[in-house]
């Protein structure tokens, strides 16, 4: 259910999981009985996953698939591989406990499997600006910037609500 429709504010269909639209009515009272929620936050034109929430380290379909558009190929400095073929890694640490980084377009990007054991196993570290470019530092010190291919910009921009 769209946050905006249960605080009365939009009218925007509520969709039940597996059944399809519901009426605003019976989704406010099913959400009145639950006992916990999972925050999506989709982007207003195209209804893709730009975040899921904390406790989600999976990136859905459409979030994979937008890191694939928006990256095109390994983030890892000196790569080209093709972003279909990559693991899509957190820039921050994911901690199911809410501590670390959130399965979010801007804590995201798409890394070969060797390089995102590199980074996790042999001292490889990586920071993100607000514009998505990725500062990688080496074992040795030597650092790397990498940029998307397509600039999206930080979620805030992105969602604009």
């Amino acid at each position: 259910m769209p946050a905006l429709t249960l605080l009365s504010r939009s009218d925007e269909p509520a969709v039940l999981e597996g059944y399809g639209p519901i009426d605003v009515d019976t989704a406010k009272e099913l959400v009145g009985k639950a006992t916990s929620f999972i925050r999506i936050l989709t982007h207003p034109e195209t209804g893709a996953f730009l975040s899921v929430g904390r406790k989600r380290y999976k990136a859905p379909a459409d979030l994979r698939m937008v890191l694939r558009l928006r990256d095109e190929t390994c983030r890892h400095p000196g790569r080209n591989r093709a972003a279909g073929h990559t693991d899509i890694d957190h820039t921050i640490a994911f901690n199911e406990n809410g501590a670390g980084g959130e399965t979010r377009i801007d804590n995201l990007a798409s890394v070969c499997p060797p390089n995102h054991r590199d980074k996790h196993e042999t001292g490889w570290r990586v920071t993100r600006d607000p514009d998505g470019t990725l500062h990688w530092v080496s074992p040795t010190g030597h650092g790397y910037d990498t940029e998307s291919a397509i600039r999206i910009g930080p979620a805030s921009e992105a969602a604009p609500f």
